[in-house]
């Protein structure tokens, strides 16, 4: 652990932060209990300039494979698991329902249309 114990003012470069953040995630890890070592940490979302041109990049590589749903979900600063129930639930409130939505792939195309 780093202490300073002075009356002047530190400035912290951000290789500082990181380095002292990952000397204590790795300090931590080796007295936490197991189950705490899956944690992830996903930065705070980022807002986009081009939303709409971010958002059809994203769906380019998830539909490439290239990155997961999951993947996807976090870097909108959203925890997939939370996301991912709700997505299910919602989609079984609609088929009790009977109601189709355009914007759901189970049922309709990229354009809307009904498969």
């Amino acid at each position: 652990m780093i202490q300073i114990h002075s009356s002047k003012q530190v400035q912290v470069t951000p290789k500082m932060a990181g380095d002292w953040l990952q000397h204590n995630i790795f300090a931590r890890q080796r007295t936490m209990r197991p189950r705490h070592r899956d944690t992830q940490w996903t930065p705070p979302r980022f807002e986009a300039v081009d939303p709409q041109k971010d958002t059809m990049g994203e769906i380019l590589l998830i539909r490439a494979g290239l990155m997961s749903l999951a993947e996807g979900i976090a870097r909108q600063g959203y925890d997939p698991d939370v996301v991912t129930a709700e997505f299910a639930e919602m989609n079984k409130v609609l088929d009790q329902l009977g109601l189709v939505l355009d914007t759901d792939p189970r049922k309709s195309t990229r354009n809307g249309q009904a498969k």
